[in-house]
């Protein structure tokens, strides 16, 4: 690598000397040589370590300040003769080995971060080699992207080190699911100075109960991990503040022990959950509830559990009504322990009537609601029926005030769904609609789907629709779009107590907005 860093050298500095170098050229290496050693760590900072040798060598002043850079990233993606020809792994290996090795050490010369981002597979043995060397120059932040079929154990002195934020992200194909080569040794739980954590399709430390006890960690996130023979799963950090995790498949019992918990994600099945004292500092929440058809009642059972272990909350994203679409009023009291609820996002999974009549429910247990989000996420119908076969009655959500309806089709029942919001928020001043993936409404004429909107606008003032007026191009297109633009207007003019202030449209093909945008502006009543 020396030999490869002087011939670069020498080969810049001859360019830069020579009589045809230009003006721009010369200009550039002056302002370069004049920047702030600050300043210039902190642009190296988003290079790639060879990028840093190759630009500080046009620079006599910073000719080896790629030594003291304290954000070393590394991407075997840039080491291509050509775009279309492979990586060359066998220049990038050594030359991750000589920059770290050569990398001074103490005080200001320690590094802050190192970043390796590698889509080849390579022997592990490597990344645990490069994670010793920095962990010996008090590196406080380490990131792994990493593709590798070889089976090996991360490095465990990452987790009696000073490693504040580790992050090791493995890159695997969908048929080696419950294969899972990167593991993580038992050390990883009783990490006593890592602050975040972050583990991405990796196998978790073999055992029938492991218990996470890491006293300052903040941050955790554990997504598309595995580990067949683990029974149970503890995490107990008194610190933790964000929890993502994905246990589809981890444990099936997983206990949670965090007091001071602000943001909850989790996807799973709510029967593996036990929370073993409330949750009363989350304000966000996001549960997923698996959609196990042999264990509906005692899904249900357990995801009201523990949404009724977070009073506080005031954002929540849930997916999963389905499990209780054949209980009796258990939609209607789902969301009442949330008192302080304010933002509600509504994720079903298929597009059934029981659902839309579902969703419904769902809003009666929040009556200080003043956002809604909606969309369908089909993965599945499971839903055949339902106890829910209408709108609730006597019912109004005074504080509403945005709706957001995403993947509308124009179905009978949404249209309905959306009428029922229509009629029953008094205080609703916008709702913006985006239709399906491909930019249609594929159920119903829009100008109809519109126009039966509108009817039932009583205090709406703003009203956004990203639509497509069809897939004709051309002059034909041009002429539907002015005579769809024409009859709307037609239609407005001829309702003189339409109160809607602001109609905007904008149009999608092939899901990318472009091609035109109409803005209605139309006086209020009392105006």
């Amino acid at each position: 690598m020396e030999k490869e860093c002087k011939e670069s050298e020498s080969t810049s500095s001859h360019h830069t000397m020579t009589p045809g170098s230009s003006k721009k050229q010369i200009l550039n290496q002056e302002r370069l040589s004049h920047l702030p050693e600050e300043i210039l760590h902190k642009i190296f900072s988003f290079l790639d370590m060879k990028e840093v040798i190759e630009t500080s060598i046009f620079s006599k002043r910073y000719r080896y300040s790629w030594n003291s850079v304290h954000t070393l990233n590394f991407d075997l993606s840039l080491w291509k003769k050509h775009l279309t020809s492979p990586s060359d792994l066998n220049r990038f290996i050594p030359f991750v080995y000589h920059v770290l090795s050569l990398r001074r050490s103490g005080g200001a010369n320690n590094i802050q971060k190192l970043s390796i981002t590698c889509s080849d597979s390579f022997e592990g043995t490597h990344f645990n080699n490069w994670i010793d060397i920095a962990i010996h120059r008090h590196v406080q932040e380490i990131e792994i992207y990493v593709h590798s079929d070889q089976e090996f154990e991360v490095n465990p002195s990452i987790f009696t080190s000073e490693v504040k934020i580790f992050k090791l992200r493995a890159d695997l194909n969908s048929s080696a699911w419950f294969s899972r080569p990167i593991k993580l040794p038992l050390q990883m739980c009783l990490a006593e100075h890592l602050n975040t954590l972050e583990l991405v399709s990796v196998a978790l430390p073999k055992g029938d109960e492991v218990t996470m006890n890491c006293p300052v960690l903040e941050n955790l996130i554990i997504r598309k991990s595995y580990q067949a023979p683990l029974k149970s799963f503890t995490i107990c950090a008194v610190q933790l503040k964000k929890l993502n995790i994905d246990n589809s498949f981890i444990t099936r019992r997983l206990y949670i022990r965090c007091e001071k918990l602000v943001r909850l994600k989790y996807i799973g099945s709510m029967s593996a959950v036990s929370l073993l004292e409330n949750l009363n500092a989350v304000i966000n929440a996001e549960i997923c509830v698996a959609l196990n058809t042999r264990k509906m009642k005692e899904e249900a059972a357990n995801a009201k559990k523990v949404i009724a272990a977070m009073p506080n909350a005031k954002c929540l994203v849930f997916k999963g009504l389905e499990v209780f679409l054949k209980i009796p009023n258990s939609l209607d009291s789902l969301l009442i322990p949330l008192r302080y609820l304010r933002n509600l996002k509504l994720l079903p999974s298929s597009r059934d009537r029981a659902c839309i009549y579902g969703m419904a429910h769902v809003l009666k247990g929040c009556p200080l609601l003043e956002k809604l989000a909606w969309e369908s996420v089909e993965s599945s119908r499971i839903t055949d029926g339902g106890v829910y076969t209408s709108f609730p009655s006597e019912f109004v959500l005074s504080r509403l005030k945005i709706v957001k309806a995403h993947v509308v089709q124009g179905r009978v029942d949404e249209l309905e769904f959306l009428t029922f919001l229509l009629e029953n928020a008094p205080g609703l001043r916008k709702m913006t609609i985006d239709t399906d993936t491909n930019g249609q409404i594929v159920h119903v004429d829009e100008f109809e789907f519109l126009t039966f909107l509108l009817k039932n606008a009583v205090g709406l003032r703003n009203m956004t629709i990203d639509t497509c007026t069809g897939q004709i191009s051309g002059e034909r297109e041009e002429l539907q779009k002015f005579k769809f633009k024409a009859d709307l207007v037609a239609f407005l003019f001829n309702r003189p107590h339409t109160i809607v202030s602001s109609l905007n449209l904008y149009n999608n093909s092939g899901g990318i907005r472009q091609i035109w945008r109409t803005e209605f502006h139309f006086p209020t009543c009392d105006g």
